[in-house]
């Protein structure tokens, strides 16, 4: 009986390799597996020399593999956080997440209070309106340099402190504007400056705060981000009117503006990443490369 079993196999092992080419993938794949089942039991067979001992060996390791299958489904399936993303944002690490919105906040409202009362500061100081146009270009102008010079040096050192470095020349041009009321040339390559610098470091911290957030709760943390960001360029339209009014003099202004940019460099250097652990956490294996460039950051 074993002989004729063991001729049997060999038989159908042949039939198994011819016929596998002329099927398709899916039904190949398919059609195989069954195939395999068939040809262990008749393995079975030789080996016990029973149906039945065969049949009990065959139904307890399918049973095995079905409990490892659904155990490696159910851990596949368990979310990594239990809890929704908008409740860890508000009692888990809460500091690391309001160094980025005060950060945020405070570049934002430099940089819509300067967009929106720039012409009207320098009218105050005596500059013509053309000259004033002028000046709220270059403002603008200086968005896209500071941009990809803070990309270039967050690719190549630590992007947290070049974010705060950028945020504080942008203080101190400020400030400096402030002191000694510079006008002329030097009054356009101040706000050239502060243009690159505040607009470069806002863009850079766009950039840095998706690489910060674990991949569950990284969409509601940069919305957040935002969000609150966004409060403060609301209020520094309000805010800018009554800066105007109480302080009517063009460097007032300036002076004034460098505090919100010195706290924005001081909360982002403040900040502390996450652990390893959370951000490799839900990540693809197609993201561990990109993601791997972050991690000291």
């Amino acid at each position: 009986m074993p002989f004729i079993v063991r001729a049997m196999i060999f038989i159908y092992v042949v039939i198994i390799i011819r016929g596998s080419g002329a099927e398709g993938m899916q039904e190949q794949e398919d059609t195989n597996h069954i195939k395999i089942m068939q040809l262990r039991s008749l393995c079975m067979i030789a080996e016990r020399g029973t149906v039945s001992e065969a049949a009990e060996d065959l139904f307890r390791t399918q049973s095995a593999v079905t409990r490892s299958i659904r155990d490696l489904e159910h851990t596949l399936a368990t979310p990594l956080f239990e809890r929704h993303a908008s409740g860890m944002l508000l009692t888990e690490n809460a500091r690391r997440h309001d160094h980025l919105w005060v950060t945020y906040f405070m570049g934002l409202f430099v940089i819509y209070l300067l967009n929106g009362w720039l012409p009207t500061i320098m009218r105050s100081g005596g500059i013509s309106l053309e000259q004033a146009a002028i000046l709220a270009e270059l403002f603008q102008l200086g968005s896209p340099l500071g941009g990809i010079l803070v990309g270039a040096l967050m690719d190549k050192c630590n992007a947290r402190v070049v974010i705060g470095v950028v945020y504080l020349l942008g203080c101190l041009c400020l400030l400096a504007q402030g002191i000694f009321a510079f006008s002329g040339v030097a009054l356009g390559v101040f706000i050239f400056i502060i243009g690159m610098c505040i607009n470069g470091a806002q863009n850079g911290l766009q950039v840095y705060s998706p690489a910060y957030y674990p991949t569950e709760m990284r969409a509601t943390g940069v919305s957040w981000m935002h969000g609150i960001g966004r409060t403060g360029a609301i209020l520094s339209s309000s805010i800018g009117g009554l800066l105007m009014g109480a302080f009517p003099a063009q460097s007032a202004i300036f002076f004034i503006l460098a505090l919100p940019a010195l706290l924005a460099a001081i909360s982002i250097v403040l900040h502390r990443n996450v652990s390893l652990s959370l951000k490799i956490k839900g990540a693809a294996l197609d993201d561990l490369p990109a993601l791997s460039q972050t991690l000291n950051k």
